[in-house]
């Protein structure tokens, strides 16, 4: 039989208190106790119900964390072309209302934090040529929200990630009014003005992406539903397909869902997989592949892609609930936390 140290290479400690970053299978013996510890995995990880929005909603704008979030514009139907101006904060159990976006849309571009949040394009009430796209971006302070320098283009649909609204990485979108028109632009924002950078590999919209400014991962869309590139701050790499054994492998459906954390920590969940009921899923990404998770949502979301958060602490907002039709949005919001480490006490027997 195996030794602790030839398996661990060291020994078990005799300390006088727990050490201060236990390493996950670490085994000490507590002296002034007289009981051996370890640092472990708890059981204990879910996606839970949380505090709804204020009203139903889908295609929202989302930004922060899930302590410290900020929803906002959207689409409340069934009133064709009800776009909202509303924005509401989030404090980890609460939403709260503060003060709206100066022009309502919905399929927004956003990023940012709940205190430095950025809303690019989206769809307005605008009618051709311009097929309800907008040009329009504005900026949050924490208490504001200001028009900035509009995009270099009307387009919506696009996609964002960014640590403030002064490091923001915008690319895709759909440019209509040809259809469709999914294009390969990208460019960085920085609080004032709108650079060209390196195009994408694979034009697309409706992608789902997570990172920041220099570390990006964009996944799904239309029309290719398991194409995924990566952004290192100058170019784009295309990455290992989504598995079609997680989701549906039909180029139509991985689209809409939403992704949380950085570009080797990201988990992405939900969206139209073409399932009568939409997808319930997770799924986990470390810089290179992907991997489901053992954690399903409360129920299958089509449009749920409004998102905040990290990979252990994510959030998922509003949407459209099965079918995805006018007046299916939901106002229901679900957070997910991740196992986290334990120390426990050894029995020994």
């Amino acid at each position: 039989m195996s030794t602790y140290k030839e398996i661990n290479g060291t020994g078990i400690e005799a300390l006088s208190a727990d050490p201060p970053n236990p390493q996950e299978g670490q085994v000490w013996y507590r002296s002034d106790l007289g009981t051996f510890k370890t640092r472990k995995q708890s059981a204990l990880g879910a996606w839970s119900t949380s505090d709804p929005l204020s009203s139903p909603k889908a295609a929202v704008g989302s930004a922060g964390t899930q302590t410290a979030a900020l929803a906002f514009g959207g689409r409340s139907d069934p009133i064709p072309n009800d776009y909202i101006s509303e924005t509401e904060a989030y404090n980890g159990s609460t939403w709260t209302t503060v003060n709206s976006l100066n022009a309502g849309r919905q399929g927004p571009t956003s990023a940012g934090t709940q205190t430095s949040a950025i809303f690019i394009g989206g769809r307005d009430d605008t009618p051709t040529p311009d097929f309800y796209r907008s040009d329009l971006t504005e900026q949050y302070n924490g208490t504001n929200w200001t028009t900035s320098v509009n995009t270099p283009s009307p387009t919506r649909f696009g996609s964002a990630t960014a640590t403030s609204n002064t490091a923001v990485l915008w690319f895709g979108a759909d440019s209509r009014p040809t259809f469709p028109e999914y294009t390969t632009n990208a460019f960085t924002f920085d609080g004032t003005s709108w650079t060209a950078t390196n195009a994408m590999n694979q034009s697309m919209n409706r992608r789902v992406e997570f990172g920041t400014q220099t570390a990006a991962i964009a996944y799904g869309g239309e029309p290719m539903d398991a194409y995924v590139e990566s952004w290192n701050g100058t170019n784009w790499t295309s990455l290992t397909n989504f598995p079609s054994t997680i989701y549906s492998p039909s180029p139509e459906y991985r689209k809409l869902g939403g992704g949380s954390g950085t570009s080797t920590a990201g988990i992405v969940f939900q969206g139209d997989d073409g399932s009568a009921g939409g997808s319930n899923k997770s799924t986990y990404f470390d810089g290179s592949s992907w991997t489901i998770a053992p954690y399903t949502l409360g129920s299958g979301w089509y449009v749920g892609r409004s998102s905040a958060g990290t990979q252990t602490a994510a959030l998922c907002i509003g949407g459209r609930t099965p079918p995805s039709i006018p007046g299916s949005q939901t106002d229901q919001v679900e957070q997910f936390n991740a196992p986290a480490a334990v120390t426990e006490t050894i029995t020994l027997e």
